[in-house]
């Protein structure tokens, strides 16, 4: 038996097959940050933490996050990506100010944005990011997400990184 073209480039990919389709499709259709955010979200354990006092609390918190939709993947994007903006308008205290009040891991949010670059650096070694992305640059210490850099899925032209 021969691979399929996408069986191929998943070949090529240290990762759950279902998580590097989502990441080659997300470089395909020009959605690769949000998507690389809840595939890190999927690979590694779930961000939110439910305290045994307040698992009422935490479940709220959650919920807002998905805003109104009952969808987790939003949940873990939008939960990431007000951790982000709080690290990088306050440094290290407001993000963990901001786990605190979202009932989040501070360890998993690290963890997911490392892994957000090493997945952003598969795609590009197989050919699906070929102009640039999100590059680790250091900010207090701390690996952060570089800036709005542009990419180029296979035979498309796309924007940029959200900031």
């Amino acid at each position: 038996e021969e691979l399929t073209s996408l069986g191929a480039h998943l070949s090529h990919l240290p990762v759950d097959p279902r998580i590097g389709k989502m990441m080659i499709m997300g470089a395909i259709f020009g959605c690769l940050e949000p998507v690389l955010i809840i595939a890190a979200g999927m690979a590694h354990r779930d961000p939110f933490v439910l305290p045994l006092d307040k698992k009422q609390a935490a479940d709220e918190a959650k919920r807002s996050f998905a805003g109104g939709t009952c969808s987790d993947h939003l949940a873990l994007l939008r939960a990431y990506q007000g951790w982000r903006k709080a690290f990088r308008s306050g440094g290290a205290g407001a993000a963990h100010e901001y786990c605190w009040r979202n009932f989040l891991s501070m360890n998993t949010m690290q963890m997911m944005q490392d892994m957000v670059v090493q997945f952003a650096d598969l795609i590009q070694d197989i050919g699906f990011l070929t102009s640039g992305h999100p590059g680790v640059a250091e900010e207090e210490g701390s690996r952060q997400l570089g800036g709005a850099q542009a990419y180029q899925a296979p035979g498309r032209q796309r924007g940029g990184w959200a900031r």
